[in-house]
């Protein structure tokens, strides 16, 4: 059999080219997700430094929720002090020889004659809960190089979501890419049944043809992976996100992965397409060949059915959960919906015929007659075209439009809601503003209003209840389904004396002129999440770990622009790193004051209002950056694969080519043919994948912006249905035109 297999591999070696080529890719791709969840979980630096004790204590660099695991940890931003009073709690722990300054108020070694993991663990147990942590061997590092810790959290969770992404995405082309390839070999299949093949050996025959493709592709598309999570590394490092000194963590294990999984994939789509080719009778199989099964199999249509109402289901839980959960719906429910949309493809492509079949006849008579004739023949084979490049709509749609729609409100905010003349800033280097420069702003002449704002992040609570619109009573409700998450949200100190004349956040209810103490403001999708109203009490833990009961003083609109807490300076600044502010805002003072007040003072840069704008904006598209990087990279992955599909359905009509030919059929009425072809798979495309892509951002469009249109830049919007058009037309004619250059007669003799 795995003779047989490599002579028809020889035989069909541009269907075996382009799965060959869609496994490569694939491999690539999780494996550079690989490298970087596995950095991730296992990256960074020896101690240096803090190497100089067994044992340090410093702010804890993670915080796992209430009844939660490691895996469920939640980066800190900040770090903790280390007073006076916990170096004398950690004096008197058993064991400890002495405790030196290492970093004085950050870092405090422990020395002392037995195993420094079992000191550590003593050490601990005199600590402060949630801010402050011991650390032992290489976790020192952690302790020392707190950025490094932040970015294995960034890549884990960039790799996380984007390696879900792609892994989805991989197993949707492939399983496409292959069940069209077993589609095309209906005949040949036939063929070996027919001469005393059993079905057991066909199947063995093909599903050896994609071990040996298979596994070749994975192998070698191990570098490029690799070398694509280089790339991205150094990209990442350039911007910031990732210190210039952190490595990749290599190991064999995300390549094992990504070759298994590739395996894996294909044998499963293989098996699954085979299976019935080699179930029915020789004679039925002869048949389908030459005349296309029309039914949709009971099985398909209805898997196709329940995916429909898992997506929908799923979107609008998710979405009435609010917050930040709410905001990861969009691009997962609609490539659930287009997996959907495949599987009813059939369906849709004569649905979609039967609506607008009429009009390439009525405009070009020869060329659009044969383009409807071969769809309404071929349904199967449009829906196997149709599908990659409604993922393809789908997901980059869906994905820059829940930026461009985020990015858009958080602008129209920011600019709606900032009043300050100017913004002090500290130069770049500066760890944050001296406190004299806000009362050196006070004192300039005209008694100008001044606001002091200090940015930091702080981690709410959220629960995630699976069973939230499920028709059954609380009490039946198992305690341990609803889940307890720490969520991230961007958050801000300010003092409140002048704070009107310099910041509008839209104030919905409540009051700012009451935060001070231990208050806090909430924008108002983050107290829908938290479920809070003003008055009430709730829980929040600061960057540094601390955990803070507040209650609730205002709610507003403009969370998007301003962050979505909104905190009193003090409190906000006694639990960042630094404990400085990051910006002053001033109205009603001069120019020439508030420059001079900015020349006296080297660290300190000095802008307008447009200027801070700008600055805000910049910030936004630098984070925006990995999204978009990401996307690119799978996106890309997407169209090569779209190309695939579309230059293997377009050579396997060879024949039909060469037909047409002899009976009268020109050049150019067969290329003409092929674009009304391109045209309706690239416009039918657009149809459902947009309309998979308006379903997702509805509704996530209405919560976060509080309107259901989101906002879509023309350019890209025209650009993406363009692309569509341009991938669908080339990928279509040029193969076509290669093929119109084998004489009629010739490509009849050429094995089907």
């Amino acid at each position: 059999m795995l003779g047989l297999a490599l002579a028809t591999l020889r035989g069909r070696v541009v269907g075996f080219v382009a799965s060959f080529v869609v496994l490569l890719l694939a491999s690539a791709l999780v494996t550079a997700c690989g490298i970087l969840m596995e950095t991730g979980i296992r990256g960074g630096a020896e101690p240096d430094r803090y190497a100089v004790a067994p044992v340090i204590v410093a702010g804890a660099d993670s915080l796992r929720p209430p009844g939660g695991t490691d895996i469920d940890s939640s980066a800190l931003t900040e770090r903790a002090r280390v007073g006076d009073a916990v170096a004398n709690d950690v004096r008197d722990v058993r064991g400890v020889a002495r405790v030196e300054w290492v970093d004085p108020g950050l870092a405090l070694g422990v020395h002392g004659g037995g195993d420094p993991g079992e000191l550590r663990d003593r050490v601990a147990e005199a600590l402060p809960e949630h801010t402050l942590r011991a650390y032992a061997g290489e976790d020192r590092a952690v302790a020392e190089f707190p950025q490094h810790a932040q970015a294995r959290t960034m890549l884990l969770a960039l790799s996380g979501s984007a390696g879900g992404t792609a892994q989805l995405i991989a197993v949707f082309v492939v399983a496409g890419t292959f069940g069209l390839l077993i589609q095309q070999r209906h005949r040949e299949l036939a063929l070996l049944r027919a001469v005393g093949a059993t079905p057991r050996q066909v199947r063995t025959m093909i599903l050896r043809e994609v071990q040996v493709v298979a596994t070749a592709a994975g192998v070698l598309g191990v570098a490029p992976g690799v070398a694509l999570a280089y790339w991205l590394r150094g990209e990442l490092a350039a911007r910031g996100f990732v210190p210039p000194g952190f490595s990749l963590t290599v190991s064999p294990v995300p390549m094992v992965a990504a070759v298994l999984l590739g395996i894996g994939v294909a044998w499963l789509a293989t098996w699954t397409a085979a299976y019935r080719a080699t179930r029915i009778r020789p004679v039925e199989a002869l048949g389908e060949a030459a005349v296309e099964r029309r039914e949709l199999g009971r099985g398909r249509a209805v898997a196709g059915v329940l995916v429909v109402v898992l997506g929908l289901t799923s979107l609008v839980t998710v979405s009435r959960m609010g917050g930040q959960i709410a905001a990861a719906a969009p691009a997962a429910a609609s490539l659930v919906l287009i997996v959907a949309a495949a599987l009813l493809g059939p369906l849709i492509v004569r649905g979609a015929y039967r609506l607008t079949g009429w009009i390439p006849a009525r405009i070009s008579p020869v060329s659009g007659y044969l383009a409807a004739a071969a769809t309404r023949t071929s349904t199967r084979r449009r829906a196997s075209a149709v599908a990659p490049l409604m993922l393809m709509v789908a997901f980059a749609g869906t994905s820059v439009f829940v930026e461009t729609t985020q990015a858009h409100a958080a602008d129209e905010q920011a600019r709606g809601g900032t009043r300050a003349e100017y913004v002090l800033t500290p130069e770049e280097g500066a760890a944050g503003l001296p406190d004299t420069v806000a009362e050196q702003a006070r004192a300039l002449p005209g008694d100008p209003a001044v606001t002091e704002v200090v940015n930091t992040r702080v981690l709410t609570e959220e629960s995630l209840d699976p069973t939230a619109l499920l028709p059954i009573p609380d009490e039946a409700v198992p305690e341990d389904a609803v889940e307890t998450m720490l969520m991230p949200a961007t958050a801000q100190g300010v003092t409140t004396a002048d704070l009107t004349s310099n910041l509008d956040l839209d104030v919905r209810s409540g009051s700012l002129d009451d935060l001070e103490g231990e208050t806090v403001a909430l924008s108002e999708l983050t107290a829908e999440a938290a479920d809070v109203r003003v008055g009430d009490q709730m829980d929040l833990w600061m960057g540094d770990g601390a955990k803070v009961r507040l209650r609730v003083v205002a709610t507003y609109g403009r969370g998007l622009g301003f962050g979505a807490v909104t905190l009193p300076f003090d409190l906000a600044r006694a639990h960042t790193t630094e404990r400085l502010a990051d910006q002053v805002l001033v109205s009603g003072a001069d120019a020439a004051s508030v420059e001079g007040l900015a020349l006296a003072s080297p660290e300190v840069g000095v802008t307008d209002r447009r200027g801070g704008l700008a600055s805000r904006q910049r910030t936004r598209e630098l984070d925006a950056w990995v999204d978009y990087a990401l996307l690119g990279v799978i996106s890309a992955y997407v169209a090569i694969s779209v190309v695939n599909t579309l230059v293997m359905a377009t050579g396997e009509r060879v024949r039909e080519f060469a037909l047409l030919r002899l009976v009268g059929t020109t050049r150019r009425q067969l290329l003409g043919m092929l674009r009304w072809e391109a045209l309706f798979i690239g416009g039918l495309a657009l149809v459902v994948g947009g309309a998979g892509v308006l379903i997702a951002l509805v509704p996530f469009s209405l919560a976060m912006t509080g309107t259901p249109v989101p906002y879509v830049p023309p350019l890209v919007g025209f650009g993406i249905v363009a692309v569509t058009l341009l991938v669908a037309l080339l990928a279509m004619v040029v193969p076509a035109r290669v093929a119109l250059r084998t004489p009629p007669a010739e490509a009849l003799t050429k094995p089907m």
